[in-house]
């Protein structure tokens, strides 16, 4: 059990003493709450944490569902972002350090048990990220919502842009106007969250807007690899590269595999790495224009 959060009601039932509670060899994520101190804080263990002092009408939201949900958020550097919980029908949330309370009385809103928690439904928590994330994240959550299983271990997608249309044309909260703004922009295919900020890119600086994630074959039928922004006609692949890329040698040698055999089928490639999206955008723009105008494609 000590493994496992649990509310100190729960170790006394089970024949734990005050003093044993007190014990240096338990940690307190929360009032009340008790786990081994060798358990490692993760996101998901505070909220199952804290799920022992919430009532029927408690689920977690806004960045703290989106984080159960597996949305792509901002990088959370000390893993201690603060945990959002929404009480229903007016029911005031817990308060007490590192959550954060919200009320609603919107009956549009779902509760749904993900691994065993209970969270906002997905289009809600969508909506409620209006107010919290800048444009190029709204839309970043918002493709993975709707993203399509590529292998039939991922999981189907959560919603739709039509289902967050309808979700989003009956909302009055804070922050309709940026999702309004994100919606035209969602789409099915990115990966990541860096894929969805490097097209972006690309259409702020007037390029046309690339396929996402699709297979490539040869000119004779035989299939050369997906990539990640597929400018098909111009035969111009824009590939994001992340740490992983550079730091795991498996994933590195089958990127180079897949670019070589995009090179001898004809294919320009543009590799973009993290400073090539935050650091110097521009460059990146130009190094993709120049690549389509070769072809001519511009």
């Amino acid at each position: 059990m000590l493994r496992r959060p649990f509310h100190t009601s729960e170790g006394a039932a089970r024949g734990l003493t005050e003093g044993r509670m007190r014990g240096h060899d338990l940690a307190r994520p929360f009032a009340g709450v008790r786990i081994s101190a060798d358990v490692v804080l993760t996101h998901l263990v505070r909220c199952a944490a804290l799920a022992t002092r919430l009532a029927a009408e408690h689920a977690f939201s806004h960045t703290t569902a989106a984080a159960l949900w597996g949305l792509p958020l901002p990088d959370d550097e000390d893993g201690l972002r603060p945990l959002h919980v929404t009480g229903f029908n007016g029911r005031q949330p817990p308060r007490m350090p590192g959550v954060i309370g919200h009320r609603s009385w919107d009956d549009t809103i779902r509760r749904v048990d993900v691994a065993g928690l209970p969270i906002v439904d997905a289009e809600s928590t969508w909506l409620q990220l209006g107010a919290m994330l800048s444009f190029e994240d709204l839309v970043a959550c918002g493709d993975a919502l709707i993203r399509s299983p590529r292998h039939y271990t991922e999981r189907p997608a959560l919603s739709s842009v039509d289902g967050l249309a309808r979700r989003l044309e009956s909302f009055s909260g804070r922050g309709k106007a940026a999702l309004r703004e994100a919606l035209p922009l969602v789409r099915d295919g990115s990966e990541s969250r860096r894929e969805t900020h490097l097209r972006l890119l690309l259409l702020r600086g007037g390029l046309p807007e690339p396929e996402l994630n699709v297979d490539v074959r040869d000119d004779d039928g035989r299939f050369i690899g997906r990539g990640d922004m597929v400018y098909r006609g111009a035969k111009v692949l824009v590939e994001y590269d992340g740490d992983h890329h550079r730091t795991d040698i498996d994933q590195y040698e089958r990127d180079q595999s897949r670019i070589e055999r995009f090179q001898r089928a004809g294919w320009i490639t543009v590799r973009v790495r993290r400073r090539g999206l935050a650091i110097t955008p521009d460059e990146t723009l130009e190094r993709v224009r120049s690549a389509l105008a070769s072809r001519g494609d511009l």
